[in-house]
């Protein structure tokens, strides 16, 4: 077995190093098609490239755009010239040799049937790259939702299960690519052969899977899925990544380990860290630890507006299940988003925004007024995305109302044709809906001005004009005993807004989720540059102010400096 083979690929770009011949994935996609022998007329597929496609290809197929567990937080990204299809590997839906070239990277990892999903590769293309971490790679990287350890054998792939829940070295590359930026080009790009194998084929893609002899990892198993992504979660904060980086994967430990006290005490310090209080408080409900006990007050220190380093937040232990706890479920209730409009470009531009959210489960009702031809063909995302042609006379709150009638998710949101919610626009609103007393939210608007539009809805208040239906998420049951919108009201989607916060039942996260270029009407309150600034990027400012603390600390420890200083020279001279 060679754990360092490079594989079939050859080419003018593909570079030789020790181990091999190496791929290295720059950023010019001519050298690497010319590497791969990919021609300007080929067809070519990317089996699981939602996140990161490969830019040559003609159709992107992925389990699922929407939810970024398995792609470490990378949410699905979408182009106006690519066909998308939601399909697993082990079955896709293409005709035999429907491609001449198919892209498949890190994928054939996490898949239930890696024979399967391999046949599968070589039926739909005449030929193709693959990419799978090599067992270097997976012992040094890693990933909760690998189940398999794969090696290569004289060009076959050789897959065995993976033999352990937590990640023996503790996923040690995320220390070493935070804090040395040399070290993440070495290993993606120039050694990129050692801790992958990359392999070109064409014909038949050749591979076989090993029996273990011991313990095997099972995903399916949620106790040992949610220690696998807590141990992540824990491992690339200890090792210094960006806070957003690891929270999906705390969210999903909770969610599959809901007693572990430890894996909520992770959630909450991931939550302090990117400044989302409340929910931060939420997580932390029946917990007396004194590490809970320290985080709480820390958080108290945070909403008063102190300057607190959270890089010094408490991190619990490695056994997620060390201690239990009694405390509020994170479930995941179905969302819908309604998305209306009258114009075919611009419902689509909303749609595709809608399902590629970092959420899941998530399934997208377009109701248009117009019909929209071949233009969603491209969409193939089964039952996750369904529309619904009415009359060319549709108004906008009929729209509304008849798209809320094909929805079935626990909780609804609306989205106006040409807003594009954020990619945590939903994420952000169901955990509001967790964490508050409410049964719905609404959240703020980014302007195409840079300003922001986040009024609290205050009936009669003519500041209240610069809401948007867009921002709405609410519960259906609350839905269901509001009524409809008003049909014949002048602003129907404001007028609902109004009603609902006229129930008490309605919050508001202030926070820019949607960006929107519909404009705001005369006199309706919108924020400035630096208030716009403070409701996107609160983090950015929270450092500034620690930074800004840390120099007038300073400046204050060499004030008291010279004051000493000018005590002992008056000392002297007395």
């Amino acid at each position: 077995m060679d754990y360092f083979a490079g594989g079939l690929v050859s080419g003018p770009v593909t570079s030789d190093n020790e181990f091999g011949a190496n791929l290295p994935f720059d950023d010019d996609v001519a050298a690497t098609c010319r590497a791969l022998g990919i021609a300007d007329s080929d067809r070519v597929l990317d089996v699981g490239g939602a996140g990161n496609a490969f830019s040559r290809a003609d159709v992107v197929c992925d389990l699922t755009f929407a939810s970024c567990v398995q792609r470490n937080g990378a949410p699905g990204v979408l182009r106006a010239d690519v066909e998308y299809v939601e399909a697993p590997a082990e079955r896709l839906p293409f005709d035999d040799n429907a491609f001449d070239f198919v892209w498949c990277t890190q994928v054939l990892e996490h898949v239930l049937d890696p024979v399967a999903a391999c046949r599968e590769l070589s039926r739909v293309a005449r030929r193709g790259f693959v990419e799978v971490p090599s067992r270097v790679g997976e012992m040094t990287n890693g990933n909760p939702t690998h189940r398999w350890i794969v090696d290569l054998d004289q060009g076959e792939l050789v897959f065995q299960a993976r033999p352990f829940v937590d990640h023996p070295l503790r996923n040690v590359w995320y220390g070493l690519m935070y804090q040395d930026e040399e070290v993440r080009r070495l290993t993606e790009h120039q050694y990129r052969n050692v801790f992958n194998h990359q392999l070109s084929f064409e014909g038949e893609l050749r591979c076989r899977v090993e029996a273990s002899s011991g313990a095997v990892f099972d995903y399916d198993d949620p106790n040992q899925a949610g220690r696998a992504h807590y141990g992540f979660a824990r491992n690339v904060l200890l090792a210094g990544a960006e806070p957003d980086y690891g929270l999906p994967d705390a969210i999903e430990a909770v969610r599959l380990l809901p007693e572990s006290a430890p894996a909520r005490l992770l959630l909450a310090g991931y939550l302090a860290r990117l400044l989302r209080l409340p929910e931060a408080r939420t997580a932390l409900r029946g917990m007396a630890t004194p590490d809970a006990e320290l985080l709480a007050s820390t958080l108290d220190r945070l909403e008063g507006g102190e300057a607190v380093d959270l890089g010094g937040l408490p991190v619990p232990g490695s056994d997620p299940e060390a201690a239990a706890v009694d405390g509020p479920g994170f479930s995941r209730p179905v969302v819908t988003v309604v998305v209306v409009g009258d114009e075919a470009s611009a419902l689509l531009e909303s749609a595709e925004a809608a399902l590629t959210q970092d959420y899941a489960p998530l399934e997208v009702v377009i109701a248009s007024s117009t019909p929209l031809g071949d233009a969603a063909s491209r969409l193939h995302m089964a039952d996750r995305l369904r529309i619904r042609e009415h009359p060319a006379d549709t108004g906008l709150a009929a729209l509304v109302n008849r798209g809320a009638l094909e929805a079935k998710g626990e909780v609804l949101a609306f989205i106006i044709a040409g807003d594009r919610p954020m990619a945590h626009h939903v994420e952000r609103a169901v955990m509001y809906l967790m964490v508050a007393d409410k049964s719905a939210v609404h959240t703020d608007r980014l302007l195409r001005s840079g300003e922001v539009a986040g009024p609290e809805i205050v009936p009669g208040n003519p500041a209240t004009a610069a809401a948007s239906l867009s921002t709405l998420v609410a519960r259906r049951s609350l839905l269901e005993s509001a009524g409809f919108l008003d049909e014949t009201a002048a602003d129907p989607g404001l007028d609902y807004l109004v009603r609902l916060a006229q129930s008490g039942r309605l919050g508001h996260l202030p926070e820019a989720t949607i960006e929107s270029p519909h404009p705001v009407p005369s006199g309706a309150e919108v924020l400035d540059g630096a208030r716009a600034h403070a409701r996107m990027r609160p983090l950015e400012l929270h450092r500034s102010l620690i930074a800004a603390s840390e120099r007038e600390a300073g400046l204050r420890g060499r004030v008291r400096q010279l004051e000493a200083r000018l005590r002992e020279v008056e000392e002297d001279a007395s």
